[in-house]
């Protein structure tokens, strides 16, 4: 060997040992292949039910949106009608209560409640539920908000 020349680190094979390896080769691919379609032939009927499922939840996703839309309807009206009619009573939200006459809050404040406006959960806390988490009675402050719904007491006028 002179120098510069590099030696092949394989030398090439003789034909006969090339077209066994090539052989060999396309039958591992064939093996390979033959292995692979077994294994996708059993999951066929499971991306059949998956599809299926995928289907049916996207029915109940769209169902479940209209039911939360008429629940949101339906709560809004309930707000509505309690807001503008009738005495506060029990089953009131604290927010709602809140709305229903801009002094309610100084009722809640007088009853150690101040922070509520700060609180999530008056959206969903009853005041029946309040007075029973926090200990104090029902029956007195719903007649303290009742009595913000009634016309303010004139004074006697003096010489009557």
């Amino acid at each position: 060997m002179t120098t510069g020349q590099t030696k092949d680190p394989q030398p090439t094979a003789p034909a006969p040992l090339r077209a066994a390896r090539a052989r060999l080769r396309a039958h591992l691919a064939h093996l390979a292949r033959a292995a692979w379609a077994a294994r996708s032939a059993g999951a066929a009927p499971l991306r059949a039910e998956t599809a299926a499922l995928r289907a049916r939840l996207a029915g109940h996703t769209s169902l479940l949106h209209n039911v939360e839309t008429g629940v949101r309807e339906l709560r809004r009206a309930q707000s509505s009608s309690i807001l503008h009619m009738g005495p506060f009573v029990p089953h009131m939200t604290i927010d709602q209560a809140w709305r229903r006459h801009p002094r309610a809050r100084e009722a809640f404040a007088r009853r150690q409640l101040p922070a509520c406006d700060r609180c999530a959960v008056r959206h969903d806390e009853t005041v029946e539920e309040a007075a029973s988490a926090y200990g104090f009675a029902l029956p007195e402050l719903l007649d303290e908000l009742n009595a913000l719904l009634s016309p303010p007491r004139r004074p006697p006028h003096p010489g009557t």
